[in-house]
């Protein structure tokens, strides 16, 4: 292992993530300062149109890191995608607040 793959325990979901919005033409950049894997562009916008967050196979997610990532996408009016990995690809979810 590199010693990038040593200090984030995240960096290959991160990567297969990236490389998989990147054959789709999708911008990925950083979205730390959001607290999520990846800010993503739709071409050559000014602003993002998304937040995503790379999941490994087999994993879970508490209801609360979900509303909180929910949160913070509404919150800069963006999208929140999770990329859950598994054998056949990486299917995207998107959670959303609405109105009733």
């Amino acid at each position: 292992r590199t010693i990038v793959h040593k200090s984030d325990t995240e960096m290959e979901q991160k990567l297969i993530v990236y490389q998989n919005l990147r054959s789709l033409n999708y911008i990925p950049k950083t979205g730390y300062k959001f607290g999520h894997h990846f800010r993503v562009y739709l071409g050559r916008k000014d602003h993002s149109e998304m937040l995503v967050q790379a999941i490994a196979p087999q994993s879970t997610l508490p209801m609360n890191s979900i509303s909180r990532s929910v949160r913070m996408a509404h919150s800069v009016k963006k999208k929140m995608l999770f990329g859950c990995i598994h054998a056949e690809g990486i299917a995207y979810i998107e959670f959303a607040r609405i109105k009733l």
